[in-house]
């Protein structure tokens, strides 16, 4: 009897795993089996470190690791949380009365939550079956969670929605209950598995997003959350070096293009006195998250402290304007976020016509109001997503990708829709896909080969001339040609495709219309440089164009 080499491939692999069994690289995410105890191995492969936060820190032993949160930067005595490698005994030499938490991770009882903010950290990370209730501060309150995924844990599952929090803890015995804005008063000072999130207290949108890596910890999902904070963070960086390219092609001698952030909002105080009148951005004595959008994308934010109004126990005596002193202080904004559903947006720009008429804004039909799906929820975990929406509204990049979190007041064109993430309580831990665009720097080109080098003699045949082949075609010419995989590596991987559209259009510097088709049919390099230095915008419309990725074959150096 003969077998085929995979085959004996197959046997060899099944016979190896029998005898090692599980093989597991990086952190585990389950208990040890007793014969994969070894007190000498690190257990923690993945590590996670604050970059840029400052109110977190965390120290790895070989077997458990130490989480330390301060409440704010002044906080001279952080709370500590000690996770032990579930499968192992628990640290004796540590004092226990030191830690809030002394758990084993992952954990095995799960998490109860009470903000919604915190709940897509769970399934971004996978782990989203492991929220086993959701504490409601308010009775007869239901929080909407714009998150069909936690809407199918609490109408298919297990998972309890409760405003009586001590009835939820005894319920779920050994759950961690992640709490924010202090512990509950009432759990009148029991802090078992009691941990408080206070990543509202960072002043950047970076920041707050590293917490991601933190509620990582609890379930050894620290490599996962390592990739996407760094994938989120560098299309953050991307999309504002972007932006800043943008805007100096656009207003190169101009003054910055003015962007408003504000809504009207008409609140009962529980005195029977009104909190009413025009919100608008504050950006000093802190920034609060609007303000860094409004600066990454490269225009002047327009912020505010000053107002006539506000109720005598506002939140910070937050300030209000009138009428009058907002449309003194929003008119010449060129663009208007309106932070509010459409339909409220609408109402008010209906109610305040009279002196919004004037705003120019207004006038330009650029008013944008805000998706409420998500927003409250999910806008700190998609930050970049945020921004790149921002930057598109203010016209310093082009994606030509609809809007995710914004839409014009004015339109009835439909932006990004969210698609259900769960449509059965299966998909609760499936892969989790981040909806922002990838961003590729327009600083320089997404391909490292020289278009116009030569793998020989023929003049025509050069890296452009074999990107304009089709992909069976170039890796057939790519497997069969030593010297053209050696000139053009990245072109015989398929790394320098163009992206452009023929159609793709931009406003020439002399008024009239162009196109990236007028880019691709030069012949050469000259040519290209030329008409893209001359018409900056083209630079931004049909990057690859100008550098020399779309044109035809006959492409040639000059």
């Amino acid at each position: 009897m003969f077998f085929s080499t995979n085959t004996v491939r197959k046997s060899l692999f099944v016979t190896v795993s029998l005898v090692l069994g599980d093989v597991v690289r990086g952190n585990y995410d389950r208990c040890l089996r007793p014969d994969e105890v070894d007190p000498s191995k690190d257990y923690f492969e993945d590590k996670i470190e604050p970059m840029h936060s400052d109110l977190w820190s965390i120290q790895y032993e070989k077997a458990y690791k130490i989480l330390s949160i301060k409440k704010n930067n002044t906080d001279a005595a952080p709370k500590k949380f000690l996770l032990y490698q579930c499968g192992t005994d628990a640290p004796t030499d540590v004092d226990r009365s030191e830690y809030d938490i002394f758990a084993e991770v992952p954990l095995q009882n799960g998490v109860i939550l009470s903000s919604t903010t915190d709940i897509p950290h769970f399934f971004q990370l996978g782990v989203g079956s492991e929220i086993k209730a959701y504490y409601e501060s308010y009775s007869g309150y239901k929080t909407p969670f714009a998150s069909d995924c936690m809407d199918q844990l609490v109408e298919f599952t297990s998972t309890e929605r409760n405003y009586n929090l001590l009835s939820i803890r005894e319920n779920n015995p050994g759950a961690v209950t992640f709490v924010h804005n202090g512990v509950p008063s009432v759990l009148n000072g029991t802090l078992d598995n009691v941990f408080e999130v206070h990543d509202y207290q960072e002043d950047t949108s970076r920041k707050i997003n590293e917490w991601h890596k933190v509620f990582s910890v609890f379930f050894n999902k620290e490599r996962l959350a390592n990739k996407q904070f760094h994938k989120a963070a560098k299309n953050f960086q991307c999309t504002a070096n972007n932006a800043k390219i943008v805007s100096r092609i656009r207003e190169p001698t101009q003054e910055k293009k003015i962007a408003l952030w504000a809504n009207y909002i008409d609140y009962e105080w529980g005195d029977g006195n009104n909190h009413t009148g025009w919100q608008t951005a504050t950006c000093k004595p802190n920034d609060n998250y609007y303000c860094e959008y409004g600066r990454h994308c490269n225009v002047e934010f327009l912020h505010s402290n000053k107002g006539s109004l506000g109720h005598k126990d506002a939140f910070n005596e937050e300030k209000l304007m009138t009428d009058t002193e907002f449309a003194e202080f929003g008119k010449r904004a060129d663009y208007w976020i309106y932070p509010d559903s459409k339909e409220n947006a609408n109402t008010w720009l209906t109610e305040k016509e009279d002196i919004l008429k004037e705003f120019k804004s207004v006038q330009d039909g650029t008013v944008f109001s805000v998706k409420r799906d998500g927003w409250f929820t999910d806008r700190f975990i998609e930050y970049d997503t945020v921004l790149q929406d921002y930057c598109q509204i203010v016209e310093h990049i082009d994606l030509n990708s609809k809007l995710t979190w914004f839409e014009n007041v004015y339109q009835n064109k439909t932006g990004v829709i969210k698609q259900p993430t769960c449509k059965t309580v299966d998909d609760i831990d499936k892969k989790w896909e981040s909806r922002a665009v990838k961003c590729l720097p327009l600083g320089k080109a997404n391909c490292k080969d020289n278009p116009v080098s030569y793998s020989n003699n023929k003049e025509t045949r050069n890296c452009s001339w074999l990107n304009s082949k089709t992909q069976a075609s170039r890796k057939k010419k790519c497997d069969k040609s030593k010297r053209l995989r050696k000139t053009c590596p990245e072109t015989c991987k398929d790394k320098c495709v163009c992206g452009d559209k023929k159609k793709g259009g931009f406003t020439k510097s002399d008024g009239k219309k162009g196109r990236c088709s007028d880019v691709m049919k030069l012949e050469s390099t000259g040519d290209v440089k030329k008409y893209c230095s001359d018409n900056p915008n083209a630079r931004v419309k049909c990057k690859d164009s100008c550098y020399g990725w779309c044109a035809d074959e006959n492409f040639v150096k000059s």
